[in-house]
């Protein structure tokens, strides 16, 4: 498994959905410790995916891991979550986009599913749920506002 960071390797790709190609964005900032596991199970999904890490201002060796993991990586001064995501929106080459926090492990079948709903041309948004390791209560703000700890990714 490897992961596609650029386009034509993406497209060369067999595909198992109606999409040309799908591109993953991650924003990171000082992720090196978990960018790995992410990359990794990205590495697995079960389509072909451009993968784009979006290196938010870090002062460790984020951009480093990115692109030994084979992802494209763009760096960005520290801007925060949202920017990066859109840098990365703005950049990718994806018929459909997929956002991942750097610290998510997605199961191997997670860009299938979250991008099949995307078959029906009524459909222009989805989000998917995520399974944690965490052990105890976790605050939430119940709105999806993407601090990772409601349930949107």
């Amino acid at each position: 498994p490897r992961l596609w960071a650029t386009p034509d390797a993406a497209r060369a790709s067999p595909a198992r959905n109606n999409f040309e190609m799908i591109s993953i964005v991650i924003p990171a900032r000082n992720a090196a410790v978990t960018l790995p596991a992410c990359l990794e199970a990205i590495a697995f999904q079960s389509v072909r995916c451009e993968v784009i890490v979006v290196d938010d201002g870090s002062r460790d060796s984020t951009a480093e891991v990115a692109r030994r993991h084979g992802a494209r990586c763009l760096s960005i001064p520290p801007s925060g979550p949202a920017a990066a995501r859109n840098v990365g929106a703005q950049a990718a080459h994806g018929d459909i986009l997929l956002f991942i926090d750097a610290d998510c492990a997605p199961a191997q079948d997670w860009a299938e599913r979250l991008s099949s709903p995307f078959s029906d041309p009524n459909i222009v948004g989805a989000r998917g749920v995520y399974r944690t390791r965490e052990h105890g209560l976790v605050p939430t703000d119940g709105g999806g506002s993407g601090n990772g700890k409601d349930g949107d990714r």
